[in-house]
């Protein structure tokens, strides 16, 4: 064992191509090779006969780089996390190598990948303009990535180990990245009292609007709110679970169909899980939007008698997808968001909803989110702690809570400086 050799093949063409084999230990007497041809020259073959020996010394075993590009492996990757992550994770995975990654590394090799192909493919997603949360993201997904391609053997060693950062502006002279992510902005007052006096209460958006605001609720935690989550009598909400939507993948016949490729038609179904951060949490209500939601549930009680075997409720399995129960009233969610007829108003809803705002109230800057931060900004101006906020909102960690949600306004200005001449004036 230890020993070399080298031998070719003659090509029809006159070329040759070169191999490499060594001895390694015998298995039940039998003497045992490790072969590898297609090099072009001998020196080649040599050179990888050796790294071969080298790697087979201190490990026992050969890793062979592999053949695959980027863009299967991936699709490999992805396959290995099914059941393990949340779907929505695996779904923003997708998205995130369909969107940034793929397009510019997905044709290479994944044995030709190097730390500098990755350093540069953060550098170009930089200087798009992406978040810097987002960039966070898109570096843990190549670490995993390159890790798993190690652990299962497919490359030696990960590409993305080490000092795989992410630019910043201080790093480049006179830089200034404007991200593209669209800014969630804060709604004064005179713009929200606006919007709801378009979306009156009777309107199916009037309620998801004033939980937004009012609690600061999420948009899929706002469409899977039930009634066996709120206590009128004490005003309080428990927020225990979100509403999402698993996208159906469309047949590959039918995604080849140059007919039916660019069709709008969507296939999937709602379903029901832990709201994000598992942050289930019990926030107080004020004592109009309490008012409101009790004529809501009298309103629904009453449509529901009226309708009678018409009215439509909804079940959920034990895999949390929803289905319609009409007539059976057994095991039946009691969603809020809910027609006079019992049928589900799901957070579809709110982009007919942004739409109008955009357009005809001519306030392109809103969307749902936007009525998180500002329920946010509204409580610190009021001298609410960044803790009670942070709980309230059911954030990670409290640096979201002061980073992202707390706003500059007129309001933080005054107090301000008003402070400021309080502490330096002359006395």
């Amino acid at each position: 064992m230890g020993k070399i050799m080298t031998s070719f093949n003659e090509k029809q063409n006159g070329s040759r191509s070169w191999g490499y084999r060594f001895e390694v230990a015998s298995e039940q007497g039998q003497r045992r090779w490790i072969r590898k041809r297609g090099f072009s020259t001998k020196a080649e073959a040599l050179k990888a006969g050796r790294e071969a020996l080298a790697q087979y010394e201190n490990t026992g075993e050969i890793v062979t780089p592999s053949e695959l590009s980027f863009s299967d492996f991936a699709n490999i990757w992805l396959d290995s996390m099914s059941g393990s992550v949340k779907e929505t994770t695996l779904n923003n995975y997708k998205k995130r190598l369909r969107l940034y990654i793929t397009p510019h590394i997905g044709l290479y090799a994944l044995k030709s990948i190097k730390k500098n192909t990755l350093r540069n493919l953060l550098r170009k997603l930089y200087e798009s303009g992406l978040s810097y949360n987002t960039l966070t993201s898109i570096k843990g997904m190549l670490t995993n990535c390159f890790a798993f391609a190690v652990d299962e053997q497919y490359l030696i060693q990960s590409p993305a180990n080490g000092k795989l950062t992410i630019p910043k502006n201080d790093n480049f002279e006179n830089e200034r990245i404007v991200s593209t992510s669209k800014p969630h902005v804060y709604i004064p007052k005179d713009k929200w009292e606006q919007i709801i006096e378009r979306f009156p209460e009777g309107h199916p958006s009037h309620i998801p609007l004033m939980l937004g605001y009012k609690c600061g609720m999420r948009l899929g935690e706002v469409f899977a709110l039930q009634w066996k989550n709120i206590d009128l009598d004490s005003n309080t909400i428990i927020i225990e679970s979100q509403v999402q939507w698993h996208k159906n993948e469309r047949p590959k016949k039918e995604r080849n169909n140059p007919n039916k490729r660019n069709t709008t038609e969507e296939s999937g179904f709602w379903y029901i899980s832990k709201p994000k951060y598992n942050s289930s949490r019990k926030i107080t209500i004020d004592q109009d939007l309490s008012d409101l939601l009790r004529r809501k549930k009298e309103n629904q009680e009453n449509s529901a008698k009226y309708y009678d075997d018409l009215y439509t409720y909804y079940k959920v399995d034990a895999r949390g997808i929803i289905s319609i129960g009409q007539g059976d009233t057994s095991n039946t969610l009691d969603l809020v968001n809910v027609r006079e007829n019992g049928t589900f108003v799901s957070p579809r809803t709110m982009q007919h909803t942004s739409s109008i705002i955009h357009h005809k109230m001519e306030y392109p800057e809103f969307d749902f989110h936007s009525l998180r931060h500002t329920h946010a900004t509204i409580l610190a101006e009021n001298g609410a702690s960044p803790m009670y906020v942070q709980h309230r909102l059911g954030h990670k960690n409290i640096s979201v809570t002061i980073g992202v949600y707390f706003h500059y306004t007129e309001h933080f200005d005054q107090t301000g400086n008003e402070l400021l001449e309080e502490i330096f004036s002359e006395t």
